[in-house]
């Protein structure tokens, strides 16, 4: 988020424009995301990351507040509110008797042939966005995990094992019992939507060509 705000003398007046901006990520659009979020949700999360603060990423727009400038019931603010928190795109958090909201940010991570192989999550900070895009890009350049500064890399993990004659097991229960709620859920939808092993362990017929 950006803001910059544009003052012009009109007839000895001034007149000031707010050009605030802030980041839209294409991956929500692209993961199938924004497609399963209820038209509420988007509201919602559009005004807390308005207010998110420039250095700090941190908003704290009230339940009325965001009631009023998404045209939402208080009820209906609060069912977005979880539902966001579900998708894992905002923490919430209380501090007196205030919440606070921190926005994160999730893109997908493909290998050449467009499988995925990862999910990279971070804080969102407007003003850090540069950075952090740059720490990803690093991170996938030297394919060095432990070299990442901002982001948060979960890397998938498919065991697959020879169990009998024609038959293997493909196991990503372990990979995504360590991964967070939110990004759990995020790959395992993921995994499911591309056909590459449903979200579980399961035996395979190697000459079964249904499930190839």
């Amino acid at each position: 988020m950006t803001r910059d705000i544009a003052e012009r003398p009109v007839h000895g007046e001034l007149v000031k424009a707010d050009t605030m901006w802030f980041h839209v990520f294409r991956s929500m659009v692209d993961s199938g995301d924004l497609a399963r979020m209820k038209g509420s949700s988007l509201k919602v999360y559009l005004i807390i990351k308005a207010h998110v603060n420039l250095h700090t990423g941190v908003g704290g727009p009230g339940i009325e507040t965001i009631s009023a400038k998404a045209d939402l019931s208080i009820a209906q603010v609060k069912r977005a509110v979880a539902e966001l928190e579900s998708l894992g795109y905002i923490a919430k958090s209380r501090r007196g008797r205030a919440n606070e909201y921190r926005v994160r940010e999730t893109i997908q991570i493909r290998d050449q042939l467009g499988k995925p192989t990862g999910v990279a999550s971070w804080e969102y900070v407007p003003a850090a966005v540069r950075d952090t895009v740059s720490d990803l890009n690093s991170v996938l350049d030297s394919q060095d995990i432990r070299s990442a500064r901002i982001v948060q890399i979960e890397r998938l993990q498919v065991n697959i094992n020879q169990v009998g004659p024609g038959s293997v097991v493909v196991n990503v229960q372990d990979a995504l019992a360590q991964i967070s709620p939110g990004l759990r859920e995020k790959l395992s939808d993921l995994l499911q939507r591309a056909g590459v092993v449903e979200a579980g362990s399961y035996t395979q017929r190697m000459d079964d060509t249904d499930h190839q």
